[in-house]
């Protein structure tokens, strides 16, 4: 592959596997025990739990299996697993966590009350019931994150103020009208303009180059019921990525894990997964055509139309200019990833619940042609409705893994195949 610089610019569904070890066998009953239906149903498996509440015609909360509460070492052993597979393959859960799957409904996992290992994902993403006290869980796909890093204003916002975290990121500029009516002079160079709101969509982003460009923008903050913005470089020499005689700008959509564990190891750490893929814009890239977003916006679905649906350009195996340069893109995303870290993870902790939380973010990364890595963004969900698709199912297979080693059978003294360790805290 060849490196070059421009010229110059649904139904809601839960599956529960057999237990990853065999569960021990129930104590024999005693004269105390023997009547007593509640505690016979409690030592059944997770599905047999919610067919007896269904069948009773309640919503029972049952107590946690002999091992889900009482696991205190780095590797617990799990013994009933629910995860949400809306936009998943459950082969590739299977393939990682187990055999046999059997799905159920939230409402029966709600039912339920508690089980070992919660993933959540799809539309009960949103649903509070999934990831609030309401499912007792010892593992819990979810973090209770009161950052703003999953927006790219409060991401730029946060990195920019710190030292450090300001090599992360290009040149900004913040624009509060609080402080001063008057926006600030633009610099010469192309620019990009981001209202501080969460409307997403691009709403309100814009390419400027003038002051009066900026003026302008400054003028409609109101509309948006915001009072600042924020002005960002833009990189002009992104480094391109060369196909059938044409060269197209593209982002690296990285993998970044955080854990915030009550359990022993009590901390919160950070990783990042070793595999990445390569998201292509539309269009060939063209200098200064800025205006036109399939030249400049490189994504997943635009990267299907250019390589067709059954290519997958994975990081480091594809990226232009071979593995040493790889090498050294990975290591500054760690960096930028680590003060990341420092910076957001006295604020995190477990949502109530739950004793273990995690989240996979998705990391945009865009390149220059010289290899210096820059963030774009850091997404809460990091794609999971394209995962388990085609080419993409390893990638898949790689992050169920990674979560696996990282996360449910997590030992600090064991080397780690899929996640590379960034940065530890206590709480």
């Amino acid at each position: 592959m060849e490196r070059t610089s421009p010229d110059r610019t649904a139904t809601n569904t839960l599956v529960a596997p057999l237990p990853l070890r065999p569960p021990p066998p129930p104590p024999p009953p005693t004269e105390s025990s023997s009547g007593n239906t509640a505690k016979r149903t409690a030592q059944l498996p997770l599905h047999e739990t919610v067919e007896t509440a269904r069948a009773q015609g309640k919503r029972r909360k049952v107590e946690a299996p002999a091992a889900a509460g009482a696991a205190s070492g780095p590797s617990p052993r799990l013994q009933s697993y629910v995860a949400m597979i809306e936009y998943h393959d459950p082969a590739i859960l299977a393939e990682v966590f187990g055999d046999c799957w059997r799905r159920v409904s939230v409402e029966d996992a709600v039912a339920a009350g508690t089980t070992d290992a919660l993933f959540i994902d799809g539309s009960a993403f949103f649903d509070k019931r999934t990831y609030g006290s309401v499912i007792k869980c010892g593992f819990k796909s979810r973090v209770e994150d009161p950052t703003k890093i999953m927006y790219k204003f409060g991401l730029h916002e946060l990195l920019m103020a710190d030292p450090l975290g300001s090599q992360a990121i290009p040149r900004c500029i913040l624009v509060d009208i609080t402080v001063s009516r008057y926006p600030p002079a633009l610099p010469p160079g192309v620019w990009i303009w981001r209202p501080a709101h969460r409307k997403g969509g691009g709403k309100g982003v814009a390419v400027i180059q003038s002051q009066s460009e900026l003026n302008r923008h400054v003028e409609k903050l109101s509309s948006f019921n915001v009072t600042k913005g924020l002005i960002t470089q833009y990189v002009v020499n992104p480094l391109l990525y060369s196909f059938k005689g044409q060269y197209y700008k593209f982002n690296l959509r990285m993998y970044y894990i955080v854990v915030c564990s009550t359990r022993e190891p009590r901390e919160k750490r950070v990783g990042l997964f070793h595999k990445a893929h390569i998201c292509l814009a539309q269009k060939p890239y063209r200098p200064g055509q800025y205006w036109d977003q399939d030249i400049h916006d490189a994504r997943w679905a635009a990267s299907i139309k250019v390589m067709g649906r059954d290519s997958l350009l994975e990081f480091p195996r594809d990226f232009p200019g071979g593995e040493r340069n790889a090498s050294s893109v990975f290591s500054q995303v760690s960096k930028h990833l680590t003060q990341v870290a420092r910076l957001t993870l006295p604020k995190l902790r477990c949502w109530d619940g739950s004793e273990v939380g995690y989240n996979v973010y998705g990391v945009d990364v865009l390149v220059t042609d010289n290899d210096h890595a820059y963030l774009v963004e850091i997404n809460a969900n990091p794609g999971y409705d394209t995962l388990g698709k085609g080419p993409k199912r390893e990638i898949a297979t790689w992050l169920y893994s990674g979560v696996k080693e990282f996360v449910h059978h997590y030992n600090p003294d064991s080397p780690l195949i899929h996640v590379t360790p960034l940065y530890t805290s206590g709480w």
